[in-house]
């Protein structure tokens, strides 16, 4: 796995791909290096449930919240966006969104993030051609054979987060099986394609070089409140200033009641300066003398 350690080292290192925004290179950052590439339906707390009748109990449920798409590839969207454990994974087409996940994660400071570049065999919408279910989507996205791709749904942003995220998902029809496990590039065979060659390269970014690449980031407006426009996101950005010590975030603490109010102390016995008059001020650490009394 390749090392980067500043955004040039990243924006060169994605230049061997040959994406564009709508169906070529995506990009996925994961704080940890050591992490699988698995969707949340995936994952040990929910690997073991159907994700389907999960997801059908959270339709039925969700329509008392409020109206929902009538089309299922984007209520399931709908449904991972709002956290719920699906068969998507969240990726971007933009390398600097995908770098700030890889070293923004304060908790994961001590361990190497990573930056994953992958070239799907299939990008497209699968709303498009009138596939509404998820059923006549799957047909339409080859999901067959002995090794199964992994699409890119290009499906329309329907949330501001998404739209600024730059966001896509992949589809994981053996969602306990992690990208990362696996060999590449491999081959496919896309009908009216031929053969179509799917690839996932990962760039390592150092532990000591996350912090560095933050400001960077910062630098260039990818910060956390730009990702996600919201109060959360404007919440979270002021908490990160300080900690991260973003340039033009803010300064990194603010002054205490006491620090505003008095003035440094000076060194008792030292003599204050004198008064605009000429006269010398009266050194309030030393004892008043006492006139004798007649």
């Amino acid at each position: 796995m390749r090392d980067v350690t500043s955004l040039s080292e990243l924006l060169a290192a994605t230049q061997d791909f040959s994406g564009d925004d709508r169906s070529g290179t995506i990009f996925r950052g994961q704080a940890d290096a050591g992490w699988p590439v698995l969707p949340k339906a995936g994952r040990a707390a929910y690997a073991r449930l159907d994700w389907r009748a999960r997801f059908d109990e959270w339709t039925e449920r969700a329509r008392a919240l409020g109206r929902l798409p009538s089309n299922e590839w984007k209520r399931l969207a709908l449904a991972q966006h709002h956290g719920l454990a699906t068969p998507l994974l969240d990726w971007t087409t933009s390398p600097l969104v995908a770098c700030y996940f890889a070293v923004s994660d304060t908790r994961r400071d001590g361990a190497d993030g990573v930056v994953y570049c992958f070239e799907p065999a299939i990008a497209r919408d699968p709303t498009a051609g009138g596939a509404a279910s998820l059923e006549d989507g799957a047909s339409a996205l080859s999901l067959g054979g002995k090794r199964r791709p992994f699409p890119a749904l290009l499906i329309p942003p329907f949330a501001s987060r998404l739209l600024a995220q730059q966001a896509v998902f992949t589809f994981h029809a053996t969602p306990r099986e992690s990208m990362a496990g696996l060999s590449w590039p491999c081959e496919h065979a896309i009908a009216g394609r031929g053969v179509v060659v799917e690839r996932l390269v990962g760039l390592r970014v150092p532990a000591k070089a996350k912090e560095s690449i933050a400001r960077q980031l910062a630098k260039c407006g990818v910060t956390h409140s730009r990702l996600f426009p919201d109060l959360d996101g404007l919440s979270e950005q002021v908490n990160r200033a300080g900690r991260l010590r973003i340039p033009g975030a803010g300064p990194p603490r603010s002054l205490g009641p006491r620090e505003e109010i008095l003035p440094p102390r000076r060194r008792k016995g030292t003599i204050p300066p004198p008064a605009r008059d000429g006269r010398t001020r009266h050194d309030p650490t030393r004892p008043r003398s006492r006139r004798p009394s007649s």
